[in-house]
C-alpha cells in the first residue's frame, strides 16, 4: 500500500498539545502526561512521652535537621531531642530567669521565648508582663529582651530561619501581629490591623514566602461562624479561609475546631483540628490543605488526630499534639493529581480534526504511548459535518496503539468532515500514562479494496473482514516505513539504542556492556577518525579518553632518553618503569578515580591491547590519589597542594558542649570581650 495515498493530521509538540485545552495534564518535552503535584505522606512518629516521661512540653521549635526544641512551662526549660539518635537532653535552664515561658520559635541563630510574668501590685491589681527573649543558639547567651504593655499576651511566635526576622502573635492592642528585627527592634508597620470582630481571637501564627503573613482565628464561646484564617501581604490585608463557608459546602467537619497553622514553600497552607472526642468516637480530626488560590480546602489524609502546632520544614510536616505529647511527621513526597470527588488521578483534552472533505470516511488512529501497569488511555471520538455540535461519542477505544476508527452497529461507517477526539488519562499516584504522538490517518483505503467486489457487498461481513486485513495491513505499513527511512539505521546520532552494537560491527568495532549508550555512539561517530591513528601515541590516548571522559598520561622510553630535563628525574622515571631497559615498552597512567571497578580496568586494558603495535608492550597502571615523594607523583594529574582546612569524616560528630566557630555578635566575659573589635555595647 502507498503511503503517499494517505494524509496524515499529527499532534507531537507542545504548542499543538497546548491548543487542546488539556485539564489536569502537564505538556513536557516527553510528551503529555497527569500533572504531577505533591502529597505528605506519614513517614514516622519521631516523639513520643512514653519514652520520655519526665518532659510535658507545651511548644516546640524545629531546625533545619529535624531537632526538637521543646519547651516545657512547668520546669522553665528548653529540651533539644535529637531524632535520629532518639537523645534528649536539656539544654536551657531558664527557671530563674522566666516566669511562665509559653511559646518558642527557632532561626539560624537565634531561639526566641515568650514569658508571662504575673506582677503583684496593691491598688490597681494583678497584672500580666510578657517579654520575648533572643537566646544564641551556641550558647544560650541573652542576646535581647523585648518587654511587651501590660496584659498584652503572646498567643505564638513564628520567626524566618534564615534573617531571624521573629513574629509576635498578640492577644490585644491596635496591631495583632509585632515584627522585631534579629537586633530586637520593633518594625513599625500598619498592615496587622486587628480585627475588631469580638467573637473571634487569633491562635496561630504561619510565615510565607516573601513576607507573607498567615494568623488563624479561632472562635470564643462556642461561636463556630466566623472562625478563618486572614493573609497580610504587601497588598494589604485578605480572607484566604473562612470555615462557615466550608461547613456550608460540606469540605470540613460541622464541629472542627481549627488549631495550628502551617504553609509550605509551594503556598500551600495548613489547617489542624483539636476538637475532643467522645469516648467510642470514630477518629476523623484531619489536617486540611488550602492551595495557594485559597477559598477552599481537602484533607491530607495521611495523619488522623488532634493537632496543636504544626510546622513545616522543607519537604516535612511535624504535627505536635500536646494532650498526647507526640511529634508525628509527613513527608511530602511526588504524586499524580486527583480532581475533585475523583477517584483516582484523571485527564484529558479535546480536539477537532479537519479532514477539509464533506462526508469524508477517516480511515485510523495511531499512538505512540507508554501505558504503566493500573494505567489508561481512553480515546472517544465522533464524526460530523459540523465543527461545534460533535454528537454522542462512540464506545471508547482502550490503550489503543494502531486503532481503525469505526462506528457502531447503527452506524457502522461514519462519515463526516470533522474528527471530534476526547482523550482520557488514567493513573495512579505514582504511575501516569505519556501521549508522546497521536496522528490521525485518513481517508479510508484499506487492503479490502484489492480483493473483488463480491467481498464488499454484504455491509457486515465487508467491516469484519476490513478490521481482519487491517492486522496485515498495520505490520506491513509499518515495515514499508522502517524501509523508506532506512537511513536512520546508519547514522550514530539517531539510531535505535537497540541497533548501535550492530552499527559498530559495520566498522569492527569491538564493545561490551561497560559501555553506555551515549559513549557508543561517540565512538561510532569518531571511528574514522582514530582508525587514522591506530597504533599511535595520540590514537591510544584519544580511545581511553573517549571510554573514561578522562586522557590519560603515556610514558614511552625515547621520551626519557631524548629529554632535556633533570638527569636525577629521568633516572627515577627510568627505574619505576624501565628498569630492565625495555625499550619497546610504554605505560599508559590512569588517574585515581578515572575508573570505578576492576571490569572497567578489564575493558581499558582491551582497548589499548588492540591498538597497541605488534612490536610494543603496552602496560596500564592505576595511580593513587597521594603524594609520595620520589614516586608516582604527578602533580594536577593524581597530585594537588591546597590550604588546609577542618573537616569532619562521614559519620563524625560534635557533642553540645564544643564550640567550633564562634560567631557570636554580643559581649561575652572572660572570651573575646575587647570592646570595639569583637564587643559591642547596646
Amino acid at each position: 500500500m502507498n503511503q503517499k495515498e494517505f494524509k496524515f493530521l499529527v499532534l507531537n509538540t507542545k504548542a499543538d498539545w497546548q491548543k487542546c485545552q488539556p485539564e489536569n495534564l502537564h505538556i513536557s518535552d516527553e510528551g503529555l502526561q497527569l500533572k504531577p503535584g505533591y502529597q505528605f505522606v506519614f513517614e514516622s512518629q519521631i516523639f513520643d512521652k512514653q519514652f520520655f516521661g519526665q518532659l510535658e512540653a507545651v511548644d516546640l521549635g524545629v531546625d533545619d535537621f529535624s531537632q526538637l526544641y521543646l519547651l516545657n512551662t512547668k520546669e522553665r526549660r528548653i529540651w533539644l531531642f535529637d531524632s535520629e539518635q532518639k537523645y534528649l537532653e536539656p539544654v536551657a535552664y531558664l527557671d530563674a530567669l522566666l516566669g511562665k515561658p509559653t511559646n518558642i520559635a527557632f532561626s539560624k541563630s537565634t531561639i526566641y521565648v515568650a514569658d508571662e510574668s504575673e506582677v503583684i501590685e496593691q491598688v490597681a491589681g494583678d497584672t500580666i508582663q510578657s517579654r520575648i527573649y533572643a537566646f544564641s543558639r551556641f550558647n544560650w547567651q541573652i542576646r535581647w529582651v523585648v518587654t511587651l504593655p501590660e496584659n498584652v499576651k503572646v498567643v505564638d511566635l513564628a520567626a524566618h530561619t534564615t534573617d531571624g526576622t521573629v513574629y509576635a502573635l498578640l492577644d490585644c492592642g491596635e496591631q495583632v501581629v509585632a515584627k522585631y528585627a534579629p537586633s530586637g527592634q520593633r518594625i513599625e508597620t500598619t498592615r496587622f490591623t486587628r480585627d475588631n470582630n469580638d467573637t473571634v481571637h487569633p491562635t496561630a501564627i504561619a510565615l510565607g514566602s516573601n513576607g507573607t503573613v498567615y494568623v488563624l482565628y479561632s472562635r470564643k464561646n462556642n461561636e463556630k461562624n466566623n472562625e478563618k484564617v486572614v493573609r497580610f501581604d504587601s497588598n494589604g490585608i485578605s480572607t484566604w479561609i473562612i470555615f462557615r463557608q466550608l461547613r456550608e459546602q460540606v469540605l470540613v467537619p460541622e464541629e472542627i475546631e481549627p488549631s495550628g497553622l502551617a504553609v509550605d514553600s509551594q503556598g500551600n497552607v495548613y489547617i489542624g483540628d483539636k476538637r475532643s472526642l467522645k469516648e467510642g468516637e470514630e477518629e476523623d480530626r484531619f489536617i486540611f490543605r488550602c492551595p495557594p488560590s485559597g477559598g477552599t480546602v481537602e484533607p491530607v489524609l495521611a495523619y488522623r488526630g488532634a493537632v496543636h502546632k504544626m510546622i513545616c520544614v522543607g519537604d516535612r510536616l511535624f504535627i505536635f499534639n500536646s494532650e498526647k505529647q507526640t511529634v508525628n511527621v509527613l513527608r511530602r513526597e511526588q504524586q499524580f493529581l486527583r480532581q475533585k470527588r475523583q477517584e483516582l488521578p484523571t485527564g484529558s483534552f479535546t480536539r477537532v480534526f479537519d479532514s477539509t472533505m464533506p462526508g469524508q470516511q477517516w480511515h485510523k488512529l495511531i499512538l505512540e504511548r507508554e501505558i504503566p501497569q493500573n494505567t489508561q488511555i481512553k480515546v472517544y471520538y465522533s464524526i460530523t459535518d459540523s465543527k461545534w455540535q460533535p454528537g454522542a461519542y462512540f464506545e471508547p477505544l482502550i490503550n489503543p496503539g494502531d486503532a481503525l476508527i469505526r462506528g457502531d452497529r447503527e452506524n457502522p461507517s461514519p462519515r463526516g468532515r470533522y474528527l471530534h477526539l476526547k482523550v482520557e488519562f488514567i493513573g495512579t499516584e505514582h504511575k501516569t500514562p505519556i501521549l508522546k504522538n497521536l496522528r490521525v490517518v485518513f481517508p479510508r483505503l484499506s487492503y479490502l479494496r484489492y480483493l473483488p467486489a463480491v467481498y464488499q457487498e454484504d455491509e457486515t461481513s465487508r467491516d469484519f473482514l476490513e478490521r481482519f486485513l487491517s492486522l496485515f495491513e498495520t505490520f506491513l505499513g509499518n515495515l514499508e516505513g522502517q524501509i523508506d527511512h532506512i537511513v536512520r539505521y546508519f547514522d550514530a546520532d539517531v539510531v535505535g539504542e537497540e541497533f548501535l552494537p550492530w552499527l559498530s560491527t559495520w566498522l569492527a568495532i569491538a564493545t561490551d556492556d561497560n559501555w553506555t549508550q551515549e559513549q557508543l555512539r561517540n565512538l561510532i561517530r569518531k571511528a574514522p577518525q582514530l582508525y587514522k591513528q591506530r597504533g599511535t601515541r595520540e590514537g591510544i590516548a584519544a580511545t581511553v579518553e573517549l571510554f573514561t571522559g578522562d586522557r590519560p598520561l603515556i610514558i614511552e622510553y625515547f621520551q626519557l632518553e631524548e629529554s632535556n630535563q633533570n638527569n636525577q628525574v629521568n633516572a627515577i622515571l627510568k627505574k619505576e618503569y624501565f628498569e630492565d631497559n625495555e625499550l619497546f615498552r610504554f605505560w599508559v597512567l590512569l588517574s585515581p578515580f578515572q575508573v570505578n571497578n576492576e571490569i572497567e580496568l578489564q575493558t581499558i586494558q582491551r582497548l589499548v591491547e588492540a591498538d597497541t603495535p605488534a612490536y610494543t608492550e603496552a602496560r596500564i597502571k592505576l595511580l593513587q590519589p597521594w603524594i609520595s615523594l620520589d614516586k608516582e607523583s604527578y602533580l594536577g594529574f593524581n597530585s594537588c597542594v591546597f590550604e588546609p582546612s577542618l573537616q569532619l569524616d562521614m559519620g563524625g560528630a560534635i557533642s553540645q558542649e564544643n564550640i567550633l566557630t564562634d560567631i557570636e555578635e554580643f559581649g561575652q566575659l572572660e572570651r573575646r570581650s575587647r570592646i570595639g573589635l569583637d564587643t559591642k555595647l547596646n
